[in-house]
């Protein structure tokens, strides 16, 4: 059975608002600081401008988001999740069967603030 688009799109848009807020991304550079266990006062300066740099591209993007609904402009972002094994169960026929890979790629309307999941 194969279903539509926009029937896979209604039922996330309207069945299932109580999603877990997802997991972020961690940055290399943070991830590297966080886990020094020496001289962590030598890199500080450049994680501090790092730090700086990251709320600088925050604020940009939410400044963008708030000159876009003012001035009838599209803001999108994209997200592209991890690979997902189908079919996927516990039984371990699943194992030895062809695996595929299912590719989510999620695009977000900042302004009007709606999703839409194109599957692949």
């Amino acid at each position: 059975m194969h279903g539509k688009q926009h029937m896979y799109e209604s039922i996330v848009n309207t069945e299932y608002n109580s999603f877990q807020q997802p997991k972020k991304d961690q940055c290399s550079r943070c991830e590297s600081f966080k886990n020094l266990n020496e001289n962590k006062w030598e890199h500080k300066e450049v994680f501090d401008i790092h730090q700086r740099e990251k709320e600088l591209s925050r604020n940009g993007k939410e400044l963008d988001i708030h000159m876009a609904s003012e001035n009838n402009i599209q803001v999108v972002c994209f997200d592209l999740q991890a690979m997902l094994p189908v079919p996927y169960g516990d039984v371990c026929l699943f194992y030895y069967k062809r695996r595929l890979l299912c590719y989510n790629f999620i695009v977000y309307n900042t302004v009007k603030k709606q999703g839409l999941l194109l599957l692949a």
